[in-house]
């Protein structure tokens, strides 16, 4: 927060037709809040006016226009010098006003540092903000790779569950093939033996037919 300084405040009253200036010295550039109000209502005019204190026979400048009012605040920057808060009741003949008024100032490298520290108190907020974000996506992308992680265990069981079912179904195919192939060797041994004993029985075909033959001749003859 800022240290302000007050550089006038008081009571004043300013008779009909008269009109008082309050003078504010500043040493270094400042900024000054003024506020004020009159009593019952009643309204003056008021400007403020500023003299540059280092230059000689210089022209008051002035700082804000004149209104015809019965309170007002604000605030101003303004260089080393003298600030003049003006009440003038000249147009009034008969009625006297009565003023409240208070003027703070700070310089303007304590509001330039107030500043500096509020926009880097800003930034601190906006980083803070934004780790907070950050730690949250963290967070989040941390259980997503935890969910990855269970889902690929359960994957992985899964793979390890059909790798050893196709090694049983590949040893099942190997024990099959090598009883197919027992059995093939046994239907081309059993084909050999049936190809011998086919030769066999037409060797014994033959040597019938020929002992027919020659029974056939043999009791031939004995009939005659």
């Amino acid at each position: 927060s800022l240290a302000l300084q007050l550089v006038g405040s008081g009571g004043i009253t300013i008779g009909a037709g008269d009109e008082i200036e309050i003078s504010i010295k500043l040493t270094e550039a400042s900024t000054i809040f003024f506020v004020w109000k009159t009593e019952g209502g009643l309204d003056i005019k008021f400007l403020i006016k500023y003299v540059d204190d280092s230059k000689k026979k210089v022209q008051p400048k002035l700082l804000t226009p004149e209104s015809r009012v019965t309170q007002q605040q604000g605030e101003l920057s303004v260089l080393p010098g003298t600030v003049f808060l003006c009440f003038d009741n000249t147009y009034s003949y008969m009625r006297q006003k009565a003023v409240v008024y208070a003027v703070y100032s700070v310089s303007q490298k304590e509001m330039a540092s107030a500043h500096l520290k509020t926009v880097q108190h800003q930034k601190m907020e906006m980083r803070l903000k934004k780790y907070e974000a950050n730690k949250l996506r963290v967070e989040e992308l941390e259980k997503e790779l935890e969910q990855n992680r269970n889902i690929l265990k359960e994957c992985q069981s899964q793979l390890d569950t059909d790798t050893n079912l196709l090694r049983e179904l590949e040893k099942e195919e190997n024990e099959i093939k090598q009883t197919l192939k027992i059995l093939t060797q046994e239907i081309t041994a059993s084909r050999e033996h049936i190809a011998i004993a086919e030769e066999e029985a037409d060797s014994l075909k033959k040597i019938l037919q020929e002992q027919q033959e020659q029974y056939n001749a043999f009791h031939a003859q004995n009939t005659k």
